[in-house]
């Protein structure tokens, strides 16, 4: 995958170090906090700069960091729950940056984009687990077009998880 890429107003750039800041008050948000663990997982999202598993990019739009966004290797990792996807595919994680840029449509066109992206790199398949509690996660990534597919019967809490494999697209 290239460093960075855009179309029209979203464009996607590689995480760096200088953005950690930036992440730690997006995640004191307690919209962010409450799913991704507080401004303490920038610890986390630092150690995955140098993880060759995991893809990390922050969302501009029109020029303005506005999002987070990573896509990691779904088999990289022992017992992941997503691991009836296919080899090759990959898990997705996001969360916007301030709640003051939800609502515009911000998430479904970054999501989008990114789906895009990953399958014209020849990943076989996506997955993302949505934290049902969320249910502004959910209808992002319903608009993003990516397909239901039922829980593995091992999460139970997990009310769903969205996926498409590519070709479907």
């Amino acid at each position: 995958m290239p460093s960075s890429r855009s179309t029209a107003r979203i464009g996607f750039r590689a995480l760096n170090a200088a953005d950690l800041g930036m992440l730690a008050q997006w995640l004191a948000d307690p919209r962010n906090s409450a799913h991704w663990g507080g401004s303490g997982e920038t610890d986390a999202l630092e150690d995955h700069l140098t993880d060759h598993r995991v893809a990390q990019w922050i969302v501009t739009r029109d020029g303005t960091d506005v999002a987070y966004i990573q896509d990691y290797d779904i088999h990289a990792y022992q017992d992941h729950p997503l691991a009836a996807l296919p080899k090759g595919a990959r898990g997705i994680d996001t969360f916007i940056g301030q709640s003051s840029w939800m609502g515009a449509g911000l998430g479904p066109s970054y999501l989008a984009l990114h789906v895009q992206c990953l399958f014209d790199s020849d990943v076989p398949a996506l997955g993302i687990d949505p934290d049902n509690v969320r249910s502004h996660d959910l209808a992002a990534r319903l608009e993003a077009t990516i397909d239901p597919m039922a829980p593995p019967p091992y999460l139970p809490d997990v009310v769903t998880y969205r996926v498409r494999t590519a070709g479907s697209v």
